[in-house]
């Protein structure tokens, strides 16, 4: 099987894309914590919500596709603050969010506000969900397993 990571390409671009070939597929990383505009939305009110909406947005980006798609990996994170998630050792390690909020999102989990573990809660509960919905619907509705290796598109 062949199979390309999304990035540098939008959801969008994969759809129809080698449609004719059996056996290539995509795979999906959805991060919300890296580059300026995830890092600035973490400081900000709406940031949270945003990133809630942004998910449930991915579960109709990912119905869309017309390959076989895998999204095996997510994160919680909101920010580039934490120091194994960037490449594991960067060195120097500098997050591109601000100091105060790498304070804030490394803190002891006690210390987090209601609202916050409130939204943790909603976060991973979304994903979990959303993926287990994606995982449904492609084997339902887009592919059957021939075997262990090998997957054909069904007409």
């Amino acid at each position: 099987m062949l199979i390309w990571l999304r990035l540098p390409r939008g959801h969008g671009d994969w759809v129809n894309y080698m449609d004719d070939y059996l056996n290539a597929g995509v795979d999906f990383h959805e991060y919300h914590a890296f580059g300026d505009y995830w890092n600035e939305l973490a400081e900000r009110p709406e940031g949270w919500q945003t990133n809630l909406d942004a998910s449930c947005d991915f579960a109709a980006n990912m119905e869309m596709q017309t390959l076989v798609s895998f999204v095996g990996e997510w994160s919680l994170a909101v920010t580039d603050c934490q120091l194994y998630l960037d490449g594991g050792y960067a060195t120097p390690y500098e997050p591109l969010a601000s100091e105060s909020t790498c304070d804030y999102y490394n803190s002891d989990f006690d210390s987090f506000s209601d609202e916050y573990k409130d939204f943790l809660r909603s976060y991973m509960a979304a994903q979990v969900r959303i993926h287990t919905l994606l995982y449904l619907h492609y084997r339902r509705n887009h592919y059957q397993s021939i075997n262990q290796s090998t997957i054909i598109k069904q007409k």
